[in-house]
């Protein structure tokens, strides 16, 4: 399963950034979650937060985290 973002976005890149030992990327762009494994709910709400405000920190270097 995936969740996709805008690829034209910094979302996936910083996801990949903080995150490249929890979660599994598709270029840059989408999270792919493997269903037969517990989702990393704590890191994907951050990253859904991080994708819901991007229109007010894609200026800030890691989206300001």
């Amino acid at each position: 399963m995936g969740i996709y973002f805008n690829y034209q976005s910094l979302l996936v890149e910083t996801f990949r950034e903080i995150y490249k030992e929890e979660l599994i990327f598709e270029k840059n762009r989408a999270i792919l979650l493997n269903i037969n494994e517990k989702l990393p709910d704590k890191v994907l709400v951050h990253c859904f937060e991080l994708a819901m405000n991007y229109h007010k920190i894609k200026y800030l270097p890691l989206l300001g985290v």
